[in-house]
């Protein structure tokens, strides 16, 4: 049997995935963020706010 709280998992990361890939020049580029490591949460955190 499948657990649904797998198959919702799967389904957010199918959609950040998607939302990232079209958006890979945009996680590269630090522009307004002290560090690359602080764009891309920011950038993940759109991801999950557009899901």
């Amino acid at each position: 049997m499948c657990n649904p709280i797998e198959g919702c998992f799967s389904s957010l990361k199918s959609k950040i995935k998607s939302y990232l890939a079209m958006r890979h020049r945009q996680m590269m580029e630090v522009v307004e963020f002290a560090t690359l490591t602080q764009a891309r949460m920011a950038l993940l955190e759109a991801a999950l706010q557009d899901s």
